[in-house]
């Protein structure tokens, strides 16, 4: 997260909050990406919060939707924004 946009760079001022942040935000990406390439996304919390704080599950299941234009456009803002390139997207395809 080198480049924080503003008013977010709030919340990356301490290690630990951006350190929580980049969790959340990889974990909704990697949900989103799912979804545009047609799929059912669920994100669940698979263990207590006590236990660990990285216990997010993404549930998926293929329906073979078509990507919804408003959808892509939201992702497509957020890495721009964020001047993010996910890995997971590259090795999918995702909008290539």
């Amino acid at each position: 997260m080198s480049q924080v946009p503003e008013p977010w760079n709030i919340l990356t001022k301490h290690g630990l909050m951006k350190e929580r942040l980049g969790d959340l935000m990889t974990d909704a990406l990697r949900a989103q990406i799912l979804k545009l390439l047609g799929y059912r996304t669920e994100v669940i919390e698979f263990i207590g919060g006590e236990h660990t704080p990285r216990n997010i599950m993404i549930r998926a299941v293929l329906t073979g939707a078509k990507a919804d234009p408003k959808e892509v456009e939201t992702y497509k803002k957020m890495l721009s924004d964020w001047q993010i390139d996910p890995a997971l997207a590259s090795r999918l395809n995702v909008l290539s």
